[in-house]
């Protein structure tokens, strides 16, 4: 696994746009640029480059229902707590894993050039 990270939204985006990531763990409440904002930037890169959706995974101590349903609309893929317990980061990383999997599987199936990780995916921790 490769890992990289950024100490804030700005810079993440930046490492996005230069680097291929599988999945992001993007903290909410960070210096420059935070979370949200960082997101909306990535989502229309992709959009603007037509490139797959990337997993992103929203970190933060906001873990209402409300919060959760922000951060999904606007693009975040799933949400987790802080401090990030070690049982959850594992369901998120399972998760992921098998996300890309399938959606590498249906590619192939149906004829669809998608890249695979040779290991497991790379990260980045905004």
């Amino acid at each position: 696994i490769q890992i990289d990270i950024a100490s804030n939204g700005k810079e993440g985006v930046d490492m996005f746009e230069k680097n291929s990531y599988e999945l992001i763990l993007m903290d909410i409440q960070m210096p420059i640029m935070g979370g949200l904002d960082a997101t909306e930037e990535i989502r229309a890169f992709e959009k603007e480059n037509q490139i797959a959706t990337t997993i992103i995974v929203a970190l933060t101590g906001d873990v209402s229902d409300k919060d959760l349903a922000k951060y999904l609309k606007i693009g975040m893929n799933d949400m987790l707590a802080k401090p990030v317990e070690e049982k959850e980061l594992l369901r998120i990383l399972k998760s992921a894993c098998l996300q890309i999997l399938v959606v590498g599987l249906i590619g192939k199936f149906f004829g669809i050039f998608i890249a695979l990780p040779p290991n497991l995916p790379e990260i980045i921790f905004i």
